[in-house]
C-alpha cells in the first residue's frame, strides 16, 4: 500500500486564545487518495474524544457534502481542549482506517496587575 492511497487531512493550528475570542476551526482534505479503492465513509469533529459533528459518506467534490468549519464563539475555559478531525475511510475497499489531524485550544483570561 502506497502513502498516496491514504487521504490526508489538516486542521487549523490555533494555540492560545484570549477569553471571549471567536475562533473557526477548519478541517481540510489535502490529499484525497484513490476514490475507487479508498471510499470516504465518515468525517467528524471530536473534542477531547467526544463527537461534536459528523457527516456520513462525504463527497469532496461537493462542499455541501463535507464537514463545515467548527465555529466557537466567546471562547472560555470550557472550550479549551483537543479538537480532532477524523476521516474514516475503507482502504482498498477492505480495511477500515482513520485519518486524523488535531489542534489544541487554550483559553487565557486577561489578568490585570
Amino acid at each position: 500500500m502506497s502513502g498516496l492511497e491514504v487521504p490526508k487531512v489538516v486542521v487549523s493550528d490555533i494555540g492560545v486564545l484570549k477569553h471571549n475570542d471567536d475562533v473557526t476551526l477548519i478541517c481540510n482534505l489535502t490529499r484525497r487518495g484513490d476514490p475507487a479503492s479508498t471510499p470516504l465513509k465518515r468525517i467528524s469533529w471530536l473534542k477531547d474524544g467526544v463527537e461534536l459533528e459528523s457527516f456520513r459518506n462525504p463527497d469532496p467534490g461537493d462542499p455541501r457534502d463535507m464537514l463545515g468549519p467548527l465555529n466557537i464563539k466567546g471562547v472560555g475555559v470550557r472550550n479549551g481542549g483537543k479538537y480532532t478531525c477524523v476521516l474514516e475511510v475503507l482502504l482498498r475497499n477492505i480495511r477500515e482506517y482513520n485519518v486524523t489531524a488535531s489542534t489544541v485550544i487554550y483559553s487565557k483570561k486577561n489578568i490585570s496587575c
